[in-house]
């Protein structure tokens, strides 16, 4: 379920969903958004071996949200700092 609304989302952004909002036109989005497509599309979640992500991965998620914090200098998730 998880990789279909990735897969989905990323079709949405192929298609320029809402894309008159960023106000600008990125040169190189396509192409990279074809290969995440390419790259999530053939992840197979069963050649991952359990409990083989690194543990430091928990350190980085909101308790809340379970979201991973984009950066080590954000203080909090991105729903936690817009007051979700």
């Amino acid at each position: 379920m998880n990789k279909a609304f990735v897969l989905r989302v990323v079709e949405l952004a192929m298609a320029r969903h809402r894309w008159d909002e960023l106000g600008c036109e990125p040169p190189f989005v396509m192409e990279q958004l074809r290969e995440f497509h390419r790259l999530v599309e053939a992840f197979d979640r069963g050649a991952v071996a359990p409990g083989s992500a690194p543990e430091e991965v928990d350190d980085l998620r909101c308790p809340r949200h379970r979201v991973l914090a984009p950066l080590a200098c954000v203080d909090g998730c991105v729903f936690c700092t817009r007051g979700y």
